[in-house]
């Protein structure tokens, strides 16, 4: 009758998502209610937007959405919360849930702070969570939520590379035909039995046979290479291009940055025929690991010119867009792409803050001074007092301290009165104040104030 936890991990390719794939398929046809939500891979998504996507999959009812930004941090955050736990219960009421959060090595602060809320809150009822992560990237954020959801006593499903017997079975499966005993021991040391490299080996096998595995070295990054190779050189180009547009695809922009639609539309049927990506959710890379692969194997110059060409189209496209601006400018090459950076993650910064996303902001506003030019003086202090204002919230008080010094005696140094004042009340952050007090601090700010 109460909430459950299974915590699902494994490497990258082990299979976590299918195996969530096929519990929701069977819990669905039993009548329960299912409903998913993915962190996504991207830097300066909405906060908790995993549970965003929850809620809205949920059926409908009276308990507020869970979509309150903007104003105080931390009363956005605390609707925020009581708003998806009174959804959650609320579909409960009627029957037993299934909620799926994948990727929960991606999560922000806020998605694993509702996790445990969830969890631990008997009244929320028959709810089951089931949450993927990858083990090879488990941060400290992880870690902490991890330790707290220990008093829920979950469920920990660890998986494993496939038994020999079922990599033959899979290899066969994805490649089609026949394959021997030999061929299949190979895939199997080859890939660990880590599903997606059998997957990756098994195409291969299918198009050049055994010679084509016995040449291939360890490692699904050397397969995906290899596998690349038997694509004609301007559809290798267009995947390049791609991987920089992102691990989700815009045809759009990527015929932009390509100069010609219509063979980036060929390029991409063809790389969607040799299963470089799927359709599914949208055109996108199959997995991470094949837009990573591609990606890294750019030179320096090469990548930090096409973001900035990505840059320019989006611009064009979708200039509300301004995360996806902050991102591609900030990696593009030369001075001439600083002025926007600074903008543009100046924007993504200001929107995380309407978000209650202060990680993303303290982010952001680190980018908005790395790309602000040196004598602009009086804009790299609006960033340096967002920043701070951003690692307050986040718990980084000695760091927001020093910060909020270093801007009060750059800003009194200037001569400006209306400067000074602006940058000693920019502080607007929710504290206990035994808390956060500073003496030395204070008394710098109260000389300032009364020069000011």
């Amino acid at each position: 009758g109460g909430p459950g936890l299974v915590l699902v991990s494994g490497e990258a390719g082990a299979g976590k998502t299918a195996l969530a794939e096929a519990v929701t398929a069977r819990l669905s046809a039993r009548g329960w209610v299912t409903a998913w939500g993915r962190s996504p891979e991207y830097e300066g998504a909405p906060v908790a937007a995993p549970w965003t996507q929850i809620t809205g999959a949920l059926p409908t009812s009276s308990a507020p959405a869970a979509t309150e930004t903007g104003g105080d941090p931390a009363v956005a955050r605390f609707r925020r919360h009581r708003a998806v736990l009174a959804r959650i219960a609320a579909a409960a009421g009627r029957g037993p849930v299934l909620l799926v959060l994948d990727d929960l090595h991606r999560a922000d602060a806020d998605t694993l702070d509702l996790l445990t809320a969830v969890a631990g809150r008997p009244e929320t009822g028959p709810v089951l969570v089931a949450a993927m992560f990858r083990t090879t990237e488990i941060g400290p954020e992880l870690t902490s939520a991890l330790a707290r959801l220990a008093r829920a006593e979950p469920v920990r499903v660890y998986l494993g590379g496939l038994p020999e017997a079922a990599t033959g079975e899979l290899a066969r499966s994805v490649g089609g035909q026949e394959m021997d005993e030999p061929a299949v021991r190979l895939i199997h040391r080859r890939s660990g039995g880590n599903p997606f490299f059998v997957r990756e080996l098994a195409r291969l096998f299918a198009a050049e046979g055994h010679a084509a595995l016995e040449a291939v070295p360890a490692g699904v990054r050397d397969v995906i290479r290899h596998r690349l190779t038997q694509l004609p050189e301007a559809v290798r180009t267009i995947l390049k291009q791609a991987a920089v547009v992102g691990r989700d695809i815009d045809p759009d922009v990527l015929a932009a940055l390509a100069g010609d639609e219509e063979p980036v539309l060929d390029a991409l049927d063809r790389a969607l025929r040799a299963g470089f990506l799927t359709e599914r959710g949208g055109l996108r890379f199959t997995h991470i690991l094949v837009r990573d692969t591609l990606y890294g194997d750019l030179s320096g110059l090469r990548r930090a010119r096409w973001h900035a060409t990505v840059g320019e189209a989006v611009e064009r496209l979708r200039p509300y867009d301004v995360t996806a601006l902050a991102h591609h400018f900030t990696r593009a090459a030369g001075r001439a792409a600083s002025p926007r950076a600074a903008r543009y993650a100046r924007a993504a910064a200001e929107l995380a803050e309407r978000r209650s996303d202060p990680h993303e902001a303290a982010r952001q506003w680190h980018q908005v001074i790395t790309h602000t030019a040196g004598d602009a003086v009086r804009e790299r202090l609006k960033a340096v007092m967002g920043l701070g204002r951003a690692l307050a919230v986040t718990g980084r008080l000695d760091e927001a301290r020093r910060l909020r010094a270093e801007a009060a005696g750059t800003a009194e140094s200037l001569g400006d009165p209306a400067l000074t004042a602006a940058v000693i009340t920019a502080f607007g952050v929710p504290a206990l104040w035994p808390r956060n007090d500073d003496e030395h601090l204070s008394r710098q700010i109260a000389r300032a104030a009364e020069r000011t």
